[in-house]
């Protein structure tokens, strides 16, 4: 399936029906089921987590293993976007390795607009000392969040590149991290060196090695921050970055605006208590006292007068940070 078309459908609320119709495009094999069967919760530390686990469907992929599909409504006092393991302990069980050997598990809560989609799978076979060995996948590592206000890109393009006779290795590889670290760090290095370059053009007198130090720092001070970012700590907002430079970008898409009107204010108010500029309206913003904003003035940079060019900024939001 084409990433651009599924993108949106990852991005809409949960609903059964939108998933019922998606899975037949993603894996070979699948059958709904009329009615989804329930699946009792069976102790008190499963009925802390969730209120009802269903499943509605399942798939034989091109190898004959079997995948089955739960939907899992979790109590309204769990962390979704956090609580990855306990959510994952829910669906464990349901891997018997006859009629299922791997879970796609629907993590939703009533009133959320985002949802957790969760891949378990487990396969046992015989040691060279004839001894039985389980391999499963890991707890924290398996998993998207999708939904509104959630990119979704990843899990997009994972699940565009499932071939048509998809396998049970072919479905773990499209949620594993190891793979996604691979693919980030290949999109960190192309952002890095479109940085750099345009620093480097922008920057009179300043030397390769200039360029490349000022843009380690710009890009290891943006990745913190998408991850205060998601906890709401700017601005009570998940999307604040992206949104001011776009804003920013449509009035100004060939200038250096968005670091001289935007990041240089907002790093120096991230870095001290009592900054003030008139006419820059950052909102509810924390003081991060670690150091990894203060601005060192030195012979050869001062970094308020460092150019960077909003294009180079697009590449990097768009094909990294977003």
């Amino acid at each position: 399936m084409n990433p651009a078309d599924c993108q949106p459908k990852l991005q809409k609320t949960y609903q059964r029906e939108t998933w019922q119709a998606l899975l037949p495009q993603l894996l070979p094999g699948v059958e709904m089921f009329a009615q989804p069967q329930d699946f009792p919760l069976t102790n008190n530390y499963e009925r802390g987590i969730a209120s009802a686990r269903r499943q509605f469907g399942a798939a034989t992929l091109a190898d004959g293993k079997r995948i089955a599909f739960y939907e899992i409504e979790v109590a309204p006092d769990i962390q979704l976007q956090s609580n990855r393991v306990g959510l994952r302990s829910l669906i464990v069980k349901c891997i018997d390795e006859v009629s299922a050997h791997a879970v796609l598990a629907f993590f939703v809560q009533p009133g959320k607009t985002f949802y957790r989609l969760t891949y378990a799978a487990k396969e046992s076979r015989l040691g060279e000392d004839m001894k039985i060995v389980t391999e499963q996948t890991a707890p924290r590592r398996f998993t998207y969040v999708l939904g509104q206000g959630e990119s979704c890109r990843t899990a997009a393009e994972r699940f565009g590149k499932l071939p048509s006779n998809t396998t049970l290795a072919d479905l773990t590889e499209a949620f594993s991290v190891d793979k996604l670290n691979k693919e980030f760090f290949a999109d960190f290095r192309k952002a890095f060196e479109v940085m750099a370059n345009d620093i480097l053009a922008r920057n009179k007198n300043w030397e390769q090695s200039d360029a490349e130090r000022e843009t380690q720092t710009l890009l290891n001070r943006l990745l913190f921050l998408y991850f205060i970012q998601r906890k709401g700590w700017l601005n009570r907002q998940q999307k604040y970055l992206v949104t001011n430079f776009n804003r920013i970008y449509q009035e100004d898409p060939d200038g250096t605006s968005f670091n001289e009107r935007f990041l240089k204010p907002f790093f120096v108010k991230l870095s001290s208590e009592d900054a003030y500029y008139p006419n820059v309206e950052l909102g509810d913003l924390p003081f991060l006292n670690g150091g990894l904003f203060d601005d060192e003035v030195g012979s050869l940079t001062e970094r308020g007068r460092m150019k960077v060019g909003n294009q180079a900024f697009r590449h990097v939001f768009d094909r990294l940070l977003e």
